[in-house]
């Protein structure tokens, strides 16, 4: 379970980094002002939670029967 939570974190922010980058270069010139806000918006929520499925799965290899962070990775 604590590696699927860090591959699928692994995995995630590879799709933030490419989300991100299409967004800032594809997407420049073809989205109004308050519709690319929306897209950064969404962008930095993939990227954070990129971020937290890591931190929950390297505690949760030291504690597997911890249900609380399994929890928190779901």
């Amino acid at each position: 379970m604590a590696r699927g939570f860090i591959t699928l974190g692994s995995i995630s922010g590879l799709l933030s980094v490419l989300l991100g980058a299409f967004g800032a270069h594809a997407l420049r010139g073809h989205l109004s002002p308050e519709m690319n806000a929306v897209y950064h918006t969404a962008e930095q929520y993939q990227f954070f939670h990129s971020l937290a499925l890591p931190g929950i799965g390297l505690p949760a290899l030291h504690l597997p029967a911890s249900g609380a962070l399994r929890w928190a990775g779901w």
